[in-house]
């Protein structure tokens, strides 16, 4: 299996702090005679710091939209798969 690369981003400052990765995994029919690409967003914000604009709570919800209207049309990104993860930024869940 291929490890992980990050694909060439570059953000404005202003930007939230979302990272793109590529996976190198790949899922195939059962027959095997296509394979769609996994793509994981990986999502690292604040889950309880409301305050801050990129916090969780007021992200999430775009995210999870956007993964499910890519996932379900089958002419948008017809050769990949979106799948989001998250983890927090707070150390520890504790905010400081």
């Amino acid at each position: 299996m291929k490890s992980l690369r990050p694909l060439p981003l570059r953000l404005p400052h202003e930007a939230p702090p979302l990272l793109l990765l590529q996976s190198a995994a790949c899922s195939g029919s059962a027959d095997n005679s296509s394979s769609l690409q996994v793509v994981t967003l990986a999502a690292i914000l604040p889950l309880t710091n409301t305050e801050y604009a990129w916090a969780w709570p007021r992200v999430a919800p775009a995210l999870y939209l956007a993964v499910r209207q890519v996932n379900s049309d089958p002419e948008l990104l017809s050769s990949l798969v979106l799948r989001l993860v998250h983890r927090s930024s707070e150390p520890c869940g504790v905010l400081l």
